[in-house]
């Protein structure tokens, strides 16, 4: 092995989760999975992780756990729950007893804020690292996680974050999943927001995988839109993200991820609440307070939310 192992949690053990386990599992490191639920935790501790990949099936035996004070020192904990659930897994990581990096890897605005108020006066006792991530991965009728496209995560570098996010960026490479550290997060941020606005909400509105906006005319020039908006914001924040960048972010993403089903149309299909109030309902309140008119986005946004509450 060319690296010391080292203790890793994550937590939330779903598609993106899965497949951080299992890989940093594979590539010898000792993992944990913090999770809300006691059935499924139990289950995990019985039965492993299972991912299937180009090269074939991985199976992890991680030890899972619901209670955070429970869990050893670790040397870096990736919180992988969606946005919605990120107070709550703040409550649930309050009761951490050692401090620790905790790595955050959701889409929209607002993630580190949602994280900070679940956890509390414990914020102060971790460093809390931003990072935008590209990885895409999804579970099956089967109920097998797939990994579909192993693509790069980008980790905020800023002082006094960087040494954290160095150490960070090189657990997930010893796992063969790539990630860098940025000096200035902000453009990728903002990029990949650009990206989840324009993809996210077509694929749940029109029940298709991503690389058909890229094929179908009518979705490609909705997507487009979308794009052009999210970066319009980005402009109006400081950020410089001209319109044909933002176009080719959402173009090359739903192309790199042809075969996934997004997560906000995988969560529509489950009932469970969507990520659309930290990505189009963020970026309205932004554009309001700059005076931009989105009206693509209050569109896509409006329809998925009423899909979310039917």
């Amino acid at each position: 092995m060319a690296h010391s192992p080292h203790r890793i949690v994550i937590v939330g053990p779903g598609a993106i989760g899965t497949l951080l386990a299992v890989r940093l599992h594979a590539a010898g490191h000792e993992v944990h999975v913090l999770d809300h639920s006691p059935d499924r935790a139990a289950r995990l501790n019985r039965d492993g992780l299972l991912l299937e990949t180009e090269t074939g099936r991985l199976r992890a035996r991680c030890r899972a756990t619901t209670r955070a004070a429970d869990l050893p020192a670790a040397d870096l904990a990736v919180v992988c729950v969606k946005c919605p659930a990120l107070a709550d897994a703040g409550r649930q990581l309050a009761d951490l007893a050692h401090p620790t990096t905790l790595l955050t890897i959701q889409n929209g605005l607002g993630v580190l804020d949602a994280l900070r108020q679940g956890l509390g006066a414990a914020a102060a006792r971790h460093r809390l690292v931003a990072s935008v991530t590209y990885q895409a991965a999804n579970r099956g009728p089967d109920g097998i996680v797939r990994h579909v496209a192993n693509l790069p995560t980008l980790l905020d570098g800023s002082p006094p974050l960087r040494p954290h996010a160095e150490a960070a960026a090189t657990l997930l490479g010893s796992a063969g999943l790539p990630a860098t550290v940025e000096d200035d997060l902000r453009p990728a941020l903002w990029r990949k927001l650009a990206v989840n606005v324009a993809i996210n909400p077509l694929t749940a509105l029109e029940e298709v995988r991503n690389g058909q906006l890229a094929e179908r005319d009518d979705l490609r020039r909705q997507m487009l839109a979308l794009a052009r908006e999210a970066a319009a914001v980005a402009r109006a924040e400081g950020v410089a993200l001209s319109d044909q960048q933002a176009e080719a972010a959402a173009l090359d993403a739903a192309r790199a991820t042809a075969d996934n089903v997004s997560s906000m149309w995988q969560d529509v299909r489950a009932g469970r609440a969507t990520e659309i109030e930290f990505l189009g309902t963020a970026l309205l309140r932004l554009a309001a307070h700059h005076g931009l008119p989105l009206p693509a986005t209050a569109d896509v946004t409006a329809r998925v939310r009423a899909l979310k509450h039917a």
